[in-house]
């Protein structure tokens, strides 16, 4: 039985530092989005949508058009 208490207690470990790294990736991309919403209004919003949309479809090539388009802006805003 100790065994699988080791086991059990490495699960929670997994989970609680998935829980945690989901909340951090919440958190950033929340304060992103109400920066690129200030900075660049709706124009910011679609972008970031477009880039995270883009990032989970796996496409590089307008990801990273996105991602330099809407690095430019912000600088520039």
């Amino acid at each position: 039985m100790p065994a699988m208490a080791g086991v059990r207690r490495v699960g929670v470990e997994m989970l609680v530092s998935s829980l945690s790294w989901q909340l951090v990736c919440f958190v950033a991309e929340e304060a992103l989005s109400h920066l690129a919403q200030v900075r660049l209004g709706l124009l910011g919003v679609v972008l970031l949508a477009a880039l995270t949309v883009t990032v989970r479809a796996r496409r590089t090539t307008p990801a990273v058009g996105t991602a330099v388009l809407f690095m430019l802006l912000m600088t520039q805003a």
